[in-house]
């Protein structure tokens, strides 16, 4: 399945917040904040420092730390690139990992290596 596919599948379901909550270790209260418009700065589920933190767009996935990217690490543009800046993932891997949390929920299922849509 390609990353296209995935975040299609994604977007329409409105599966963002779930996905950056569970894969990525954002804290509810981000994502609430988010919601409301505020943009706050809150602590790194990655780096652990305080004010860093923030979502940038909900909607795409967007998060950045000003700690994290600073030193190096790229802020992520999109879902996958968010899964990738959380786990350390190269883009097949947080792909991969994001289908398996895709399947696990039931949007989509495999069978003989092939992938459909739940609907």
């Amino acid at each position: 399945m390609t990353i296209f596919e995935l975040k299609r599948i994604v977007f329409s379901n409105r599966l963002q917040r779930d996905v950056l909550r569970d894969l990525c270790g954002v804290p509810s209260k981000v994502i609430e904040a988010a919601e409301n418009g505020w943009r706050r700065e809150f602590p790194c589920p990655k780096c652990g420092g305080n004010t860093r933190f923030r979502i940038l767009d909900l909607e795409s996935g967007s998060v950045y730390c000003s700690h994290c990217c600073r030193i190096g690490a790229e802020g992520s543009g999109d879902l996958i690139g968010a899964i990738m800046w959380a786990r350390n993932l190269t883009a097949g891997q947080a792909a991969r990992k994001l289908e398996g949390y895709l399947t696990e929920r039931g949007y989509i299922e495999t069978s003989r290596n092939r992938y459909m849509r739940r609907y």
